[in-house]
């Protein structure tokens, strides 16, 4: 799917990054990195399960063995945090911000999903949504780089993968509707915190 939890972590940093004026090879040279951190290595680690037999598919459906890439996928978004803020080109706290959001959520998702199964895909991509929102809201990017259009494009693409992973059979609606709300509320929670007690 190519709508999938991996491709929302190079969106949000490459907005960002544009959004504090990095353009050509610094604005690429983010989005790589970001990329390489969060979406070549764990689609690589996941095939490599795959093809251990650890897992029956990429999505690693089966509850009983998906825990172990969770937990796994969780301790990498932590790993990648210095190394996108030593990459933020002048921008560490947002981009630190941004970093510490996915990882706790990454967290919160596979000890969540212990007991719960709820839908990572329409998590990470209603996370993209409310992540950026409240960037926005708190001023830490640039008000003109999201318009009306972009948010409506992201609630259309939220409802498409909810519709998706119920159509695939990979989720309940209880399950989608459940990822939903964790995506548009959590981190929207997290960073309105942050920013009261940072306020920077």
């Amino acid at each position: 799917m190519i709508l999938n939890p991996f491709v929302v972590p190079p969106i949000i940093f490459g907005l960002v990054a544009h959004s504090n004026g990095m353009e050509g090879q610094a604005l690429g040279q983010i989005i790589g990195i970001a990329t390489f951190l969060y979406f070549i290595i764990p689609v690589v680690y996941l095939v490599v399960l795959l093809r251990l037999k650890a897992i029956d598919s990429l999505e690693a459906r089966d509850k009983s063995k998906r825990q172990a890439p969770m937990y796994w996928g969780a301790f990498w978004v932590i790993i990648a945090i210095p190394i996108m803020i030593w990459f933020s080109n002048g921008s560490p706290f947002v981009f630190g911000l941004i970093g510490g959001v996915l990882a706790l959520n990454a967290v919160l998702l596979a000890v969540i999903n212990r007991q719960l199964k709820i839908s990572i895909h329409v998590a990470g991509v209603s996370g993209l949504f409310s992540i950026l929102l409240a960037l926005l809201l708190t001023h830490r990017i640039a008000s003109d780089l999201l318009g009306t259009s972009f948010f409506a494009i992201t609630l259309i693409a939220i409802s498409l993968v909810a519709w998706a992973r119920v159509h695939s059979n990979a989720h309940h609606l209880k399950e989608v509707f459940l990822g939903a709300l964790f995506g548009l509320f959590v981190p929207i929670a997290e960073i309105y915190l942050v920013s009261l007690i940072w306020g920077h």
